[in-house]
């Protein structure tokens, strides 16, 4: 799975907004598919993504993990809110990467 997402990923940010504090941010390599649009109101729409992120890199920096519910990636110089708590993707009995939906 990491070598697929090395392959196909594009570099990234995720963020953990900290209230107290400077955010906590790791530089990874992140897929990003979909775009499907959702309306807000009236005409005001965002895009849902799926997103795809290696957990070694993840793991590797320190960062907090796993992702979670308002943290943010940053993609292409485009910030998107992650939207509830992503999924791990097990390769044998480790976490090769986490599949979030992402909002922006």
């Amino acid at each position: 799975m990491a070598d697929a997402i090395s392959r196909r990923g594009r570099p990234a940010t995720l963020r953990r907004v900290v209230s107290s504090g400077a955010d906590q941010d790791v530089a990874i390599l992140a897929i990003l598919a979909g775009g499907a649009p959702l309306a807000l109101a009236g005409s005001i729409q965002i895009n849902a993504f799926t997103a795809i992120v290696a957990a070694e890199t993840i793991l590797a920096a320190g960062w907090p993990a796993p992702p979670r519910d308002n943290d943010r990636l940053i993609f292409a110089e485009r910030a998107y809110t992650v939207q509830g708590n992503p999924d791990p993707r097990y390769v044998g009995d480790r976490i090769g990467a986490w599949v979030m939906q992402v909002r922006g």
